[in-house]
């Protein structure tokens, strides 16, 4: 008997097909599925949305109706970025920034949740880490936290190790 060492068995398709690279990039098939889904989703909210607009009296235009999905996409901008408790979401629209000196800025680079919950957490303070390490700065909910912080750094540190200590004796 003869063994064929190019033997390649008769398939309905080319034998490129088959063969799939690890790191090849997502196709196009897989691009409509997931554009499939995401619209039939689109198209249920639709429905839902113009049936209760229905029964509710008409009262939106019919091209406002696919458009409400819009409102929904900036409180999940802002759990993403902010965490979900809105109480934290103060640092978008209001705060005092105060510069960090360089020993402070390396500090930050290292562990900017660390330095955030020393100086009194995310209700007082954000740390805001930048790529440009002179970008790095903290931004204080109230103006008395940044003067005492940019006066008197070492006995603000020591004023909010105290203030946890007795939220922690409550």
């Amino acid at each position: 008997m003869k063994i064929k060492h190019n033997y390649q068995p008769n398939l309905p398709f080319p034998r490129s097909v088959m063969l799939h690279e690890e790191d090849e990039e997502w196709n196009r098939g897989d691009w409509t599925v997931i554009a499939g889904v995401l619209l039939l989703a689109w198209a249920l909210y639709w429905l839902v949305i113009h049936w209760l607009d229905h029964f509710m009296g008409n009262w939106l235009k019919w091209y406002w109706e696919p458009l409400t999905l819009l409102l929904w996409v900036p409180p999940l901008v802002f759990v993403n970025i902010w965490g979900r408790d809105p109480r934290a979401w103060w640092p978008i629209v209001c705060g005092h920034r105060v510069e960090l000196t360089e020993q402070q800025r390396l500090e930050a680079w290292a562990d900017a949740e660390t330095v955030e919950k020393r100086l009194g957490g995310p209700q007082r303070c954000k740390v805001y880490v930048q790529l440009e390490p002179n970008d790095t700065y903290v931004k204080f909910r109230y103006r008395k936290d940044a003067v005492w912080y940019t006066m008197f750094p070492d006995s603000f540190l020591k004023l909010n190790r105290r203030r946890q200590r007795a939220k922690k004796s409550k």
